[in-house]
C-alpha cells in the first residue's frame, strides 16, 4: 500500500455543505506476470484489434465490452444474498467520486501527436508510445487514472499515477473494448479495466450496466474473489472481498424524492449490481465512480441521495465465471 490515499475537504455545494471524500488505488498484493519484457515499447498497434467481433448496433467506446462480460451482464432471478447489511451511514461515508479520484476519458485521433511515456512498474513495464490528445489530463488526486481510447475505437490505454510532465507512468495496461473487461492486469487492485463499472458522462438517467465501487478497509474481507485477480485488502476484517458482487435485491422499495441521477443508480443496482474493484483510502468512504465531465448538479443530487440507497446492497452469493449475476431469468435484456 502506498502513503495516504484519503483526504477530505469541505466544500458548499447547492447551499449545503458536503463532504468531498476522494478514494484511490492501492497496489494489490499480487500483480499477474509481464507479457511485454521491460525495455519493449507498446504502441497502439501491438494490441489485438477485435472490431470485427464488435457487437451491431452499439458503440464500445462510450458501452464498452462484451455482453457477457461481468460489466454488462444483469442479475439473474435466482441471485442469492448475505443477509447482512455491508454499507450504512454508521460505518462509512456513501460518496461518489468524480472531480477527483476517478477516471477521466479521452478519444485519440490519428492525428494527435505520438507520445512515450515509461511505465514503471505493473504488467507492461517500459516505453509505451501512443496518439494522447494535447487536452488530455490525469484525474485528480494521488491516482493520477487516465483512459485513452484509441483512434480506430477497438481499445483503451489504461494509467495510473501518469505523469505528463515528466511523460512517465506507474502502470499502464491496452484493454480491449470488445472483451471482458476483466482479469487483465493491474491498472486498479482488482486487475479490472477503468471502465469497468464507471458511470459515462451521458449516463445521468440511465445506467445499462454494473457500476464500479471502492469500500473502505474496515469493510473489505480478507482475499478476493472472481472477477477480481488480485487485491489490496492487506487482510481486511470484514465479510466482502474485494471483487464480490454487490446488488440491491428485486422487490426492494425504491426511496422516495430521488434524483434521475440516484434513481438510474439504484435501477443499475437493481438490475446489474456493483463490482468491488478498490479499496479506499484511510477513512470510511465508501464510493462509485463518474466520468469528471458529468454534470455536477446531477452527480451533487446523486451524492446525496447515496445515504439511501447504498445501504440497500447485500453481497450476491453465488455470482460465478459459469453464472455471472446468480442463475435464471435474466433481470434486464442483454447488451446488444
Amino acid at each position: 500500500m502506498r502513503g495516504l490515499r484519503f483526504g477530505q475537504k469541505v466544500s458548499t455545494v447547492a447551499g449545503a455543505l458536503l463532504v468531498l471524500v476522494t478514494a484511490a488505488g492501492c497496489m494489490p498484493a499480487a500483480t499477474p506476470s509481464a507479457s511485454v519484457s521491460s525495455g519493449q515499447t507498446t504502441t497502439a498497434a501491438a494490441v489485438p484489434s477485435l472490431a470485427a467481433a464488435a457487437p451491431a448496433g452499439r458503440d464500445l467506446t462510450s458501452w464498452p465490452f462484451a455482453s457477457t462480460s461481468p460489466w454488462n451482464m444483469p442479475l439473474g432471478s435466482g441471485a442469492t444474498y448475505d443477509s447482512r447489511d455491508v454499507i450504512s451511514t454508521a460505518n462509512s461515508s456513501p460518496w461518489i467520486n468524480s472531480t477527483s479520484y476517478s477516471v477521466p476519458v479521452v478519444r485519440a485521433a490519428a492525428s494527435d501527436p505520438l507520445v512515450t511515456i515509461n511505465v514503471t512498474g505493473g504488467t507492461y513495464p517500459g516505453p509505451v508510445t501512443l496518439h494522447l490528445p494535447t487536452t488530455a489530463r490525469p484525474a485528480a488526486g494521488t491516482d493520477m487514472h487516465l483512459a485513452v481510447i484509441s483512434p480506430d475505437g477497438t481499445h483503451s490505454d489504461e494509467f495510473w499515477s501518469l505523469d505528463l510532465a515528466s511523460r512517465s507512468a506507474g502502470v499502464y495496461i491496452p484493454v480491449d473494448l470488445a472483451g471482458s473487461g476483466v482479469g487483465i492486469g493491474w491498472a486498479r487492485a482488482t486487475g479490472v479495466s477503468l471502465l469497468g463499472g464507471l458511470i459515462r458522462s451521458d449516463e445521468t438517467t440511465a445506467i445499462p450496466h454494473a457500476l464500479a465501487m471502492s469500500l473502505p478497509y474496515t469493510l473489505l474481507g480478507d482475499g478476493n474473489v472472481w472477477p477480481a485477480i488480485s487485491n489490496d485488502d492487506g487482510g481486511a476484517p470484514g465479510f466482502v472481498p474485494e471483487g464480490s458482487l454487490l446488488a440491491i435485491p428485486a422487490g426492494t422499495p425504491r426511496p422516495s424524492g430521488l434524483s434521475p441521477m440516484g434513481n438510474a443508480i439504484f435501477d443499475a443496482l437493481t438490475h446489474y449490481g456493483a463490482y468491488v474493484v478498490d479499496q479506499t483510502g484511510g477513512g470510511s468512504a465508501a464510493v462509485f465512480y463518474t466520468e469528471p465531465s458529468t454534470d455536477a448538479s446531477s452527480v451533487n443530487a446523486a451524492v446525496t441521495d447515496m445515504s439511501q440507497v447504498m445501504p440497500l446492497l447485500r453481497r450476491v452469493t453465488n455470482n460465478s465465471p459459469t453464472s455471472i449475476g446468480g442463475p435464471g431469468n435474466r433481470l434486464a435484456p442483454l447488451a446488444p
